[in-house]
């Protein structure tokens, strides 16, 4: 039976974009018959020599180009299949290059291949392999609230303590036993809302935990009991899966422990020579959790006989998994294991690479912990995650990110994989910090037809009083700057931190704009100064807009829309009046209608995004909103062309 095909919305317009002759693998999740298809990695260009290929933790092909770097789908996510572009006429049946890609498929009998000619977006096909022969299967299109009412994200966060003697065959040993340990069922898995444990028993016998029975739970049920006893958290937006966090917990022996209260006993590693005492463990239930952070840092020790060399790493692990609903929830079980082994292979293939490149410059120093990030750009629609070494800076792996680029096909003039790009989780946002995206929740702006144009990214909005700072009354263009600054930051574009008022004040001193009786006063700034300030402090170039009174601002709709499209960057705009930050138009031509998505700085309460809304902070404001006698400078700050 030919399964059915569901390609996601986003795949399919990023399908049709490809312009060279090229092959690829398919990856999606197989769930009952279902094949969702998400996203795409290019393989093989064929009008060039470059092998694009490298490995990802849900395929058995080694690491080629990646270096430093290793790239994984959430756990669930497989290769599905394969993808062909044609420069002329679609070919039926498998070509070599794609029959080498179809080896590799171990997840399913039924292999799906898409075929497309370049330049044709109606020329899209769907075979599956169906009795050994490739057959013309029908497929249809799933939006992105579709994929989110389907799935849910599982995050599980934890640290394993890495002992070894400091050489690679040693080291890769010891990565491979944790692994060996975690897949033996000692590991056990803890959802603390209302504390729902998940051991390797429980496949057969089902979840345990408060006011759970039998083994027919599903994921869905489980989310839902998790967040039954405290109000969901609010999530940024509807376009957010829905996130479960999980905990990982350990057995320092094979032995189970009894029900009753007791104390765990200290557990005592000794390797050559070395003593580690572990005392520190969480007693949850039966099993134990190591809370041991003392190796943070990682460290090679010598041996009291200067034979031989130990390195001490604690291995963070931060893992996704995208899980159908409906999924038993005892088969969460092994989906964690599989997301916390294919990340330690990743995490070895970083420290052996760290540590030959280190060789190959003379001595083998200690290496550097690799530590996992989650990146979600929006023109892949899917989760990636990859290992930075942690002392090996974004600038020195740019060649890594280029590679990465062309292996999904996406564009090579914008940072999408450096560490500030990574994904922000609202477990991970600190409580009272400054919002993020407020505008992201807003009802529709009233007006029909026409053009929408919105801030491209994330930004948080800053606003009076924050940071412990009485700017109420002058501080407005500070605060808009601070916003422009903070969407530069998330997009990737520096890793400067966001500059305080009087950090601005000397930043416009030393270029020679004001005074050196400037700093530390109460006087405004204009869009001038916001450019001079995202120059000097980011070398990023801006675009001045004038106009002489609020009512000409009526002229700018159809410019305003273009920049929102082309460049994404929130707008400042002041003048004669107080500063706001523009974040989107909307804008009719045929009725010249045109409304402004404002955030403004100017609110002096807490981070209520409720308040924010309801009294109109962050909202859709028309033509009324602007001064018809005061004079407006829009600064317009432009993206610049990096990786």
């Amino acid at each position: 039976m030919s399964p059915r095909i569901k390609l996601s919305k986003n795949i399919l317009q990023r399908l049709r974009k490809l312009q060279d002759p090229s092959v690829g693998c398919l990856h999606g999740i197989i769930y009952k018959g279902e094949v969702f298809v998400l996203g795409f990695t290019v393989e093989h260009r064929f009008k060039e020599s470059e092998k694009l290929r490298f490995s990802n933790g849900n395929n058995s092909s080694e690491i080629t180009n990646v270096g430093a770097i290793g790239l994984t789908f959430p756990t669930e996510v497989d290769v599905v299949g394969v993808v062909r572009w044609y420069e002329n006429d679609i070919e039926g049946g498998a070509d070599d290059k794609m029959e080498n890609l179809l080896q590799d498929i171990s997840v399913t009998d039924n292999p799906l291949i898409l075929k497309c000619r370049i330049g044709d977006p109606d020329s899209l096909k769907a075979e599956c392999l169906i009795s050994e022969v490739f057959t013309d299967t029908p497929f249809e299109i799933v939006t992105e609230s579709e994929l989110l009412e389907s799935f849910i994200l599982v995050r599980l966060k934890a640290s394993l303590p890495l002992h070894s003697e400091f050489t690679p065959e040693h080291v890769r040993n010891s990565v491979e036993n944790l692994r060996r340990k975690l897949s033996s069922g000692l590991s056990a898995f803890h959802f603390p809302k209302p504390s729902i444990f998940l051991t390797s028993s429980d496949f057969e016998k089902g979840v345990k935990g408060p006011g759970l029975t039998g083994e027919d739970m599903t994921v869905k049920e489980l989310y839902n009991a998790c967040f039954d006893d405290s109000p969901k958290k609010k999530k940024r937006a509807s376009k957010d899966f829905d996130l479960l966090p999980v905990k990982l917990m350990l057995r320092p022996t094979r032995d189970r422990f009894s029900l009753e209260k007791n104390a765990c006993a200290p557990v005592i590693q000794h390797q050559k020579g070395i003593i580690i005492l572990n005392l520190r463990w969480i007693k949850y239930n039966h099993y134990c959790y190591n809370n041991n952070k003392i190796l943070s840092i990682p460290r090679c020790v010598i041996s009291p006989t200067g034979n031989f060399k130990c390195l001490q790493m604690n291995l963070p692990l931060d893992t996704l998994s995208l899980v159908h609903r409906d999924t038993k929830a005892s088969h969460l079980y092994s989906i964690l294991v599989e997301s916390i082994c294919n990340q330690l292979k990743f995490s070895k293939e970083s420290i052996l690479y760290q540590m030959d490149k280190s060789k190959s410059h003379g001595s083998m120093k200690c290496p550097s912990q690799p530590l996992p990030y989650h990146f979600f750009p929006s023109a892949c629609g899917h989760f990636i995650t990859l290992l930075y070494p942690s002392e090996i800076p974004d600038s020195e792996l740019e060649s890594e990110r280029r590679a990465l680029h062309r292996r999904l096909d996406l564009p090579e003039i914008v940072p999408l994989f450096r560490r500030n790009n990574r994904s922000i989780f609202q477990e991970d946002w600190p409580p009272n910090s400054p919002l993020i995206n407020p505008h992201e929740t807003l009802g529709p702006s009233g007006v029909q037809g026409g053009e929408m144009a919105l801030v491209q990214g994330i930004y948080t909005y800053h606003h009076y009083m924050q940071d412990k700072m009485d700017d109420n009354g002058w501080g407005c263009a500070y605060r808009s700057l601070q916003t422009i600054i903070s969407w530069f930051r998330f997009q990737g574009y520096t890793e400067k931190p966001i500059p305080t008022h009087q950090e601005i004040q000397k930043c416009l001193v030393d270029i020679g704009d004001k005074p050196h009786t400037f700093v530390g006063t109460k006087q405004w700034i204009g869009s001038t100064e916001v450019s001079f300030v995202l120059d000097s402090m980011l070398g990023v170039q801006s675009r001045i807009i004038s106009v002489s009174s609020g009512e000409e601002l009526e002229t700018k709709g159809s410019e305003l829309v273009h920049h929102f499209q082309m460049q994404g960057t929130p707008i400042m705009i002041g003048g004669g009046v107080l500063a706001h930050t523009i974040l989107g138009v909307h804008f009719n031509s045929e009725s010249g209608e045109l409304k402004f998505l404002i955030l403004d700085p100017h609110y002096t309460g807490g981070e209520d995004i409720n308040i924010i809304q309801s009294k109109g902070w962050c909202g859709w404001k028309t033509m009324k909103f602007w001064d018809k006698t005061a004079y407006y400078n829009l600064c317009l700050p432009q993206r610049p062309y990096c990786i």
